[in-house]
């Protein structure tokens, strides 16, 4: 769940929080276009590393949180490992790891600019843009309560991991086991999230929603 820690990260006050949300957006949208718009696959490559070196560094030196750019490059090595484990009676993991690097690099970019976008965008700074660009109360509502549910899940989790550890949950270093023992955290948050969808559900219907 540390990936989630961008939701501590929006309550703090450096330069970045405080640019308009176009221009924190368009890293992440040049993240998404640099395949199309340049020919070159080295230039891509570059172009995409560039990206993430940049971003990693404003999450580690401006947002002052270096490990948090760690978990967010150690995840998508996990994820890639796996993957490549997925699919090894169909090609060998290492040819894998090999042939679609590129795919891992494009993942990155594109993740790490949206968890920067994430780290310095509030909810009421949102709010005050979706209200600016004249999007309509029904789905800029929406949105809204979609991103807020955000942070709402993410206390849920601490309080739930706090409980878990207070009847003697102890998280173990092996990855396996540790992936075994977050079901004890991931059922009760899926509990908390259908009451709450529902509770939310009523709170709207009540509204006229």
């Amino acid at each position: 769940m540390n990936l989630l820690k961008f939701i501590e990260l929006q309550n703090m006050d450096t330069f970045l929080h405080k640019l308009p949300i176009p221009i924190k957006i368009v890293p992440f949208i040049l993240a998404i276009l640099i395949p199309k718009i340049l020919w070159s696959r080295e230039l891509i490559l570059y172009s995409q590393l560039a990206i993430i070196i940049i971003c990693a560094i404003l999450i580690g030196y401006c947002l002052g949180s270096p490990e948090y750019v760690v978990d967010i490059l150690t995840a998508f090595v996990f994820l890639w490992i796996f993957l490549a484990l997925l699919y090894s009676p169909v090609i060998n993991p290492i040819l894998f790891l090999i042939r679609y690097y590129n795919q891992l690099i494009y993942l990155i970019s594109i993740s790490i600019t949206f968890i920067l976008f994430l780290s310095t965008t509030s909810v009421s700074q949102l709010e005050r843009f979706l209200n600016t660009i004249g999007l309509s109360y029904k789905y800029s509502r929406v949105l809204i309560v979609t991103y807020n549910l955000i942070p709402a899940l993410y206390q849920e989790v601490k309080m739930i991991t706090i409980t878990q550890r207070a009847r003697g949950l102890k998280f173990s270093r092996n990855p396996i086991k540790r992936a075994v023992q977050m079901v004890s955290i991931l059922m009760p948050l899926l509990f908390v999230s259908i009451l709450r969808a529902e509770m939310l559900e009523q709170s709207i219907k009540s509204r006229g929603g």
